[in-house]
């Protein structure tokens, strides 16, 4: 959501683009998205671009064989942004400031862990169909075996570095969240073992991250000297740049790693489809403050807030799930082939 939820600058007066409500300075207006009924699991993976940003250039093809340490998916559930801008060079305007917040309803932890489930199983179906040997999340973690990587309960909450937005990262059924290099965690400690477990398998080790965006934001303002400012969001389905595959190997087994890398999104890739309806459930400004202090030649900064529901129709939420999920893995599958030369 990095490219959504920019802290960014904005309004006095705060506008909700479609297919979500829109506000400006006093008045509100809200439309509720259509809610979708299909529940069919069905249509184009998505689009996903995937590239190596840290790292060694052949670590996918340093062993023979492929191990999933896990498969985590975390599903954003609240998003906010602020804006605002510095008012007059002469002390004649305080600026202004405005922030919208969004908050997921509808998708509880069964289905996102079923959700895992499903992506996890489509990325090993998706390797051996490539001819890659492939110890799955379940092999992995058998008998104990690397249990120090896992999140205590099955599920953390993430969120996104630098911004107000917020995960609930899940795993598969009966694997759960994996917590070292998890999306929205950072990777301090919890990699003990690791070259033991790379060793052991004789295979790499994929940390696969699936980040899912439910709302996009934009604002404009955040200008030193300045009276207005702008922010506007609503709902759409995305895979989030956030979404990355970190990977380690060890040939030797010894201490931590041989070689290391990382595959990030390279930018968002959403679809149209509504999935959701989006409500505001509160709004308050102190323009006739600002207005009066003004006035009296003490002006105040000029502020609205609101906070905004998006109510997701579950079945078309894990539909849209699903096809990113084909997406990412047929992404992550085409790294594999083109380190491999398959």
């Amino acid at each position: 959501m990095r490219h959504m939820i920019l802290g960014a600058c904005a309004a006095l007066a705060m506008s909700l683009s479609a297919p979500a409500l829109a506000q400006e300075a006093g008045t509100t207006e809200a439309a509720s998205a259509t809610v979708a009924t299909e529940t069919a699991i069905a249509g184009p993976a998505f689009d996903v671009d995937i590239r190596r940003t840290r790292g060694n250039a052949n670590v996918l093809n340093a062993m023979p064989r492929i191990a999933l340490v896990g498969y985590n998916v975390g599903a954003f559930t609240y998003a906010r942004i602020t804006a605002s801008s510095g008012g007059s060079l002469f002390g004649g305007s305080m600026g202004a400031r405005a922030r919208m917040e969004f908050v997921l309803e509808g998708v509880d932890r069964a289905r996102l862990e079923r959700i895992a489930t499903a992506a996890h199983d489509d990325l090993v179906t998706q390797l051996r169909a490539a001819g890659y040997e492939v110890s799955t999340a379940p092999e992995v973690f058998a008998n104990g075996r690397g249990s120090g990587f896992l999140a205590a309960g099955g599920v953390f909450q993430g969120e996104e570095p630098g911004t107000q937005s917020e995960l609930s990262v899940v795993g598969p059924e009966g694997v759960g969240a994996v917590s070292y290099q998890g999306v929205g965690r950072l990777a301090v400690g919890g990699g003990r073992g690791m070259g033991e477990l790379s060793h052991e398998l004789n295979a790499i080790l994929l940390f696969p991250n699936l980040a899912l965006d439910f709302v996009e934001t934009s604002g404009s303002g955040n200008r030193s000297f300045g009276n207005h400012a702008n922010v506007q969001g609503g709902a759409r389905f995305a895979v989030d740049p956030m979404s990355k595959v970190e990977i380690f190997y060890s040939r030797s087994g010894r201490g931590f790693f041989d070689g290391w890398a990382t595959l990030q999104v390279h930018a968002p890739s959403s679809v149209d489809d509504e999935f959701a309806s989006v409500a505001q459930t509160s709004s308050s400004n102190n323009n006739a403050m600002a207005a009066i202090s003004g006035i009296l030649g003490a002006p105040m900064q000029a502020g609205r807030r609101s906070a905004h529901s998006v109510t997701a129709d579950p079945d078309k939420y894990e539909e849209l799930a699903l096809r990113a999920a084909r997406g990412f893995n047929a992404a992550i599958v085409a790294q594999v082939r083109a380190s491999r030369g398959g």
